[in-house]
């Protein structure tokens, strides 16, 4: 991630870590989307969040290796290689970091935090940076480039309850969200509070606090549609946005961010077999056309796709 992981446009590829367990032995364990888990071996532990994959055969879990303590802090602050054996090549040196045998639990830490937005000089490495000095503060935290024409800082914790408000406040700071022309609200006694700061009526930085519900709709309107009419309602605690928003979904295809609301609607009108439906998104939207990461998920939507619309 040295190179890789300073570019915001390669990371949204798989924008922040996550575990990756097989469709079966997610549903059978009880987990749901936005769990977080705790993963231990025999060296350490560490908390990360969990969804499902299609690609993980059961018994198996994944996290990619390169989310390291950079990225991946709380109190192990090794990142995945809390997890990953000590052995070496007796010959090469080359550590044994590809596998382990791990526990995964999930984890009681239901306070959350998502920061989110952009530095005002435009350097987002800098503030990436800066914010690496809370990787510590809480038991989970996660810190990763975000955006694609405009590279931002997403900023994630997870505690057992609100901690002191220091932190907050030094989350803040990093993101500009401290200052009197800032929107906020604050419920002490839930451990609830919401920061929102806009800049030429472009939504540019926001910090929710023990609700994290509106996250979705928040991140897509960064520095996106003009939100002068909104101020105020960017504060309310809802997952669904107002004015009847429709979120765009994760994107599929960062090259050219392909949504997948999108996707799935183009494919739906597409018609035909699963190949024929792909073969008109890529005609299209040109998803899947470049580097090609994204055809595992796009030929699993397109199979959705034809399931759904087949007649019963």
């Amino acid at each position: 991630m040295s190179r890789t992981g300073t570019v915001a446009q390669l990371v949204e590829s798989a924008g922040e870590p996550s575990l990756l367990m097989s469709r079966s032995d997610f549903v059978r364990r009880g987990f749901a989307a936005g769990d977080l888990v705790r993963v231990e071996s025999k060296r350490g532990g560490i908390f990360v969040p969990i969804r499902s994959s299609g690609e993980e055969g059961p018994g198996s879990v994944f996290l990619a290796m390169h989310w390291g303590s950079g990225s991946l802090g709380g109190d192990a602050l090794c990142g995945v290689n809390a997890l990953t054996s000590t052995l070496r090549c007796p010959i090469s040196q080359q550590p044994a970091l590809k596998h382990a045998a791990v526990r995964v639990t999930k984890a009681d830490l239901p306070w959350r935090l998502a920061a989110f937005g952009y530095p005002d000089d435009g350097d987002a490495l800098r503030l990436r940076d800066a914010l690496r000095s809370l990787l510590e503060v809480l038991p989970y935290v996660s810190v990763t480039l975000m955006g694609r024409d405009s590279p931002g800082v997403l900023f994630r914790g997870a505690a057992p309850s609100a901690p002191d408000p220091s932190v907050l406040a030094r989350v803040d700071a990093a993101f500009g969200l401290d200052g009197d022309a800032v929107a906020r609200y604050d419920d002490g006694t839930r451990g609830i509070g919401r920061r929102v700061r806009v800049a030429a009526d472009r939504l540019v930085g926001v910090r929710l606090s023990g609700d994290t519900s509106a996250e979705t709709w928040l991140r897509e309107w960064l520095a996106g549609q003009d939100v002068s009419v909104l101020r105020s309602l960017l504060l309310l605690p809802a997952k669904d946005p107002p004015a009847g928003f429709a979120p765009r979904g994760r994107v599929v295809c960062t090259c050219f961010d392909t949504a997948e609301r999108e996707l799935r609607t183009t494919l739906a009108a597409a018609g035909g077999s699963a190949d024929a439906a792909l073969r008109e998104v890529q005609a299209s939207l040109k998803c899947g056309t470049n580097c090609g990461s994204c055809l595992p998920e796009l030929r699993r939507l397109a199979a959705e796709a034809v399931v759904i619309s087949a007649p019963v």
